[in-house]
Parts: C-alpha cells; sequence; structure tokens
C-alpha cells in the first residue's frame, strides 16, 4: 500500500508539474504574444503616423499649386508640411507639355500635369505619397477685346484689330476709314449692327472681318451699299429682300438675311444671338478698391467719416478689410509712402545712381487732364528706380492708390521711366492709372515681362506730354508710343446722344497725336464703370485728337507662362493618380 501510495503521489507531482510547466508556458506565450502585438500596434501607428502626414504634405501642395493657378503665379516647386512636431517634405513637378483645349466654343483652355511627392517618417516608418494631377485654367486675358456689356468700335482713323473679339451685349461698327477684324472669332452674345448706338444712326466706312479659315475678309456693308430692306445695313436688323417673293432667296437679286447670310459670307467667323452666340461668363474679377465693407465687428479697419479715411483696429474688430489686389499685394503705394508685405514702410532708399543720395522711386505731380476737367495730383512711382532699389514685389503684384482721390477730385498714379521692367508686374488701383513714354518694351537687360495694369480708368501719355499744359491751351505733339500690357479698365455707358468714345478710346489720350502711333499689344477688357474718372469723352480742343493706333492682342498671352501675375483665371483641378506606398 505504501508504494502504491508513493507511485500515486509521485504521478500526481507529476501531473502538477506538468500542469505548472504548462501554465508558464502559455503565460509566457501570452506576454510574448501581447509584447508582439503592443509591438505591431506600435508599428502601425507608426505608419499611421507617417501616412497622414505624408497625405496633409500632398493636399497642401495640391493647395498651393491650384491658388498658384488660380492667380497666375509661379508655379511652386515643393515646401515642407508639420503637424504636431512631424515634417514632412513634399515636391510638385510638372509632367508633360501644356495642352492647348477648347473651354467653351473657341475659348481656350491650358491643362498641364503636375506629379505631388510626398515624404514622411514617424518613429522609425516613412511613407510615400503621390498625386498626379491635371490644372486646367481659362484666363481672362486670352482676347483682343473682351467687353462684359455693349462693345463698340467706330474709330476715325483706319484699324486693324489681330485677335478675338467678344462681347456679352450687343456690338456696332463703323469708321471714318477702314476698319478690320483680322480673327476668326468675333462674338455678339447680343445683336450685331452697322449703326451707332448713341443716335441709332447709320455707320459709314469699311469694315472688313475674315472669312473663317481664309487668307481673305469680306465686307459688312452699310446702308449706303445695302439700300432695299435695310435699316442701317447688312446687320442684325436685316430679314432679307426676296425679289419675287417666293419664299427663298435663290435669286440673282435676291440678299439673304443676316441669319443666314452672316454664316455663308464669313463662314463662322461673326455669329450673334441670331446665330446662338454662346455668354462667356468672364472669370471672376476681384475687387481693386482698396477696402471693402465687412459685417460689423469682423474686419480689420474702421472707416472715419471725419477723415474719410480707413483706420487700422484689433483684428476681427472693424467693419472693412483690405480689398482682394491690395490685401495681397507684396508692395503698396499710398500718397507718397512704400509699405512692405508685412506692413513696414520703406523710409530708406539706396542710392542706385551713385550720386551719393538715396533715390526714391516715389514723387508727386498735378497738371490739367482737360477730359475730367479738373488740375489733378498723381504719385509718380518710378520704375525703373523701383527696380534697381531691391524692393521689386516679390509677387509681382503692386497695389497703389491715393486717399484724396474722389469724384470731384480724381487724382491717381502715374508711371514712369517704365520702358524696361525688372520682372513681371500687374498694377491695381482704384484709382486713374497714367502711363509716361514707353511701357514694357524691355532691353538688352530686361526683356519684355508679363504685364498688367487694372485700373479705374486708363490713360496714356507719350514722352512728349508736358505738366505745364493750361485749360484751353493748343494741344502738344505726341511722340510715338509702344506698349506690351493687358488692360483691365473702367469706362462709362454710352447713352442716347452721349457716346463714351468706344473702345477705341477705352485708353485715354490727351495730346495730339497725329501721324503719331500708338502701338500696343496686350489684351482689352472693359471690366467695370469708372467710379472716380467720370470725364465724358469728347474730341478735339484741348483734349486730344485722333491718333494711328496699332493695337493687337499679344500672342505670348497663348502661353500661360506669360501669363499677368494675377491675371484673373478660372481654374480647375482634378486627380488623375494616387500612389501609397
Amino acid at each position: 500500500m505504501k508504494n502504491r501510495r508513493g507511485r500515486q503521489n509521485g504521478v500526481a507531482l507529476l501531473v502538477a508539474t506538468v500542469a505548472v510547466i504548462s501554465m508558464i508556458g502559455l503565460m509566457l506565450g501570452l506576454f510574448y504574444t501581447s509584447m508582439a502585438d503592443h509591438k505591431q500596434s506600435q508599428v502601425n501607428q507608426a505608419m499611421i503616423a507617417a501616412t497622414a502626414l505624408a497625405e496633409g504634405a500632398t493636399e497642401q501642395g495640391t493647395r498651393e499649386l491650384l491658388e498658384a493657378s488660380v492667380s497666375s503665379l509661379a508655379m511652386p516647386t515643393g515646401g515642407t508640411f508639420t503637424v504636431n512636431g512631424q515634417t514632412a517634405v513634399y515636391t510638385i513637378a510638372k509632367r508633360g507639355d501644356v495642352v492647348v483645349g477648347a473651354a467653351i466654343e473657341g475659348i481656350k483652355s491650358f491643362q498641364q500635369q503636375y506629379l505631388i511627392t510626398s515624404d514622411a517618417d514617424s518613429n522609425g516608418m516613412h511613407k510615400r505619397v503621390q498625386k498626379l494631377v491635371t490644372v486646367t485654367s481659362i484666363p481672362l486675358f486670352q482676347f483682343a477685346i473682351f467687353y462684359d456689356k455693349d462693345l463698340e468700335i467706330l474709330p476715325g482713323p483706319s484699324l486693324t484689330i489681330n485677335g478675338p473679339v467678344h462681347t456679352n451685349g450687343d456690338m456696332y461698327l463703323g469708321t471714318g476709314s477702314v476698319l478690320t477684324l483680322n480673327t476668326d472669332y468675333v462674338r455678339a452674345v447680343g445683336h450685331m449692327y452697322r449703326r451707332r448706338n448713341d443716335n441709332d444712326a447709320p455707320t459709314d466706312g469699311i469694315v472688313n472681318i475674315k472669312v473663317w479659315g481664309a487668307n481673305k475678309t469680306e465686307k459688312m456693308e452699310t446702308k449706303k451699299n445695302l439700300t432695299i430692306g435695310s435699316i442701317s445695313g447688312f446687320d442684325s436688323d436685316f430679314l432679307g429682300y426676296d425679289s419675287n417673293g417666293d419664299g427663298d432667296f435663290d435669286e440673282k437679286k435676291d440678299v439673304a438675311s443676316w441669319t443666314i447670310g452672316a454664316l455663308d459670307i464669313w463662314q463662322g467667323t461673326v455669329r450673334s444671338a441670331e446665330h446662338g452666340a454662346i455668354e462667356i461668363p468672364a472669370p471672376k474679377i476681384e475687387t481693386i478698391k482698396a477696402f471693402v465693407p465687412t459685417a460689423p465687428g469682423t474686419g480689420d479697419y474702421i472707416y472715419d467719416p471725419v477723415t474719410d479715411k480707413y483706420v487700422a483696429v484689433a483684428p476681427g474688430t472693424g467693419d472693412h478689410d483690405e480689398g482682394y489686389y491690395h490685401d495681397r499685394a507684396s508692395l503698396t503705394v499710398v500718397d507718397n509712402k512704400v509699405y512692405q508685405e508685412d506692413g513696414a514702410e520703406i523710409t530708406v532708399w539706396p542710392d542706385v545712381d551713385g550720386d551719393g543720395t538715396p533715390d526714391s522711386p516715389i514723387s508727386e505731380s498735378s497738371f490739367y487732364d482737360a477730359r475730367e476737367e479738373k488740375y489733378v495730383t498723381v504719385t509718380n512711382i518710378d520704375l525703373s528706380i523701383l527696380g534697381k532699389s531691391g524692393y521689386w514685389p516679390s509677387n509681382g503684384l503692386l497695389y497703389a492708390y491715393r486717399s484724396d482721390a474722389t469724384v470731384a477730385q480724381p487724382n491717381g498714379i502715374r508711371l514712369t521711366s517704365a520702358d524696361a521692367l525688372a520682372g513681371p508686374l500687374t498694377v491695381a488701383s482704384e484709382d486713374p492709372v497714367y502711363t509716361l513714354g514707353d511701357y514694357n518694351v524691355g532691353d538688352k537687360v530686361s526683356p519684355k515681362q508679363p504685364a498688367a495694369i487694372m485700373t479705374d480708368a486708363f490713360n496714356v501719355l507719350s514722352s512728349s506730354w508736358d505738366d505745364s499744359k493750361v485749360p484751353g491751351e493748343a494741344l502738344h505733339h505726341a511722340h510715338p508710343t509702344d506698349l506690351n500690357v493687358a488692360i483691365m479698365t473702367g469706362t462709362h455707358p454710352t447713352t442716347d446722344g452721349s457716346y463714351n468714345g468706344g473702345f477705341e478710346n477705352l485708353p485715354r489720350f490727351h495730346e495730339e497725336w497725329a501721324g503719331s502711333p500708338a502701338e500696343i499689344r496686350g489684351s482689352f477688357v472693359y471690366a467695370w464703370d469708372s467710379e472716380i474718372a467720370k470725364g465724358k469723352w469728347a474730341y478735339g480742343d484741348d483734349r486730344y485728337t485722333a491718333l494711328s493706333r496699332d493695337w493687337d492682342y499679344d500672342k505670348d498671352l497663348d502661353d500661360p507662362d506669360n501669363l499677368p501675375p494675377f491675371t484673373p483665371t478660372v481654374s480647375t483641378l482634378k486627380r488623375v493618380l494616387w500612389i501609397s506606398r
């Protein structure tokens, strides 16, 4: 019995020992499994963090790319993205060439692909995310002429326009000599007329319009040459002439209506409402105002009616903010003071000509503007000195205004010594802007640059201009003048009995121009009604006399890299490919 009991005890001890060892093994297994799970959890968490960081960097690059496209700025090349002390690096690179397509009938869109690559590390884990996107841009500066309202082209001397012509309103054509629209695109969303808008009188002269796809033009006949069934000539009012009343226009004496005849004559170049011309909504044109109202208690400025000035207050407590271009400009000129992007005033200027004295690009002048019938005070900005000073606007946007400009006193900005620009430049102002002499023609050191002027009223002064002009004085003779600049400006609408000067006077002139041409290459956009310079157009006397207008669309604008900074643009971005590894 004793030995049997001993054997039983031994077996029990062995079983117990095995059980204990098994339990220890299980516990160790669970421990190591837990440790492994914890380590894997840490790895997973690190990978999730690295992925989120890399994706965040890619999205930041996407936003910067779209913002640059909307403002026609140089495309970003990359940067860093930081969250909770961790930083990812991203790069942006072009892929392929620009593809020019058609967004709307006759309207160009530019498509460019970009590869955005981001790399992020978190607790030893690395993640790379790549995003291939297509950016599509439709810039406003792709027309020789773009009007959102009625367009009137009624020059005295001959004028040839090379480049697309579009109005979302009616179009009125005529000339004292020969007007040639040398383009495959002439559109009026409203009607087209061979008469005036201010008094309905039929227009004279020869109007030639290019036949689509052909190297020839055909006339838009006057009432004088189209005597039967015509109100003002061959235009939207012309319903056709059916010589025998048989209901068709097949006989030799028959003349087809405008709806049918315009398509036959110009083969699609000319289209109006009768042909289903499509309205082109302009890309959003931001305000050129220095300040815009906000909801009370949300702005950074308040308006002081006593001083008629805007005063900075604690952020988010005012009732006004800076306008779009004012807010984004990297250089701002207010009266005779210049401010950098951070708001710091530039008070010390370098000696750029080596004569031992500082050279400020800013000065002030007064002269008589006969169209406004007032002496005006202007801030002169010498762009040559500015370009050598080291303070050229870094993003290409210069905003300038005078705090004393009103309808009663239409003071403004004058750009001088601007024949060669130091870099791409858009000048925006809520006030009238004058150019003095050639603008952006370039030289061997500084070639022609992408350039635009956005203003209440655009004025051209030749290098012969003399500030000593007085009311009633005989006009001084202008010097031939060349400008390479896209113009977005205001004027005032034509009313019954009062012509606004038409497209031929969208840039305003102030001298005797007979025999002196003004050559302008760019894009002409009538964007708003003038609110400061409201003087009515008038010819002769001490105002101005007609010039030889050599104005054309600048074909360099067909390249998106040549668009001026902050060109109004519709931009969209579409993801093509997403890679995460």
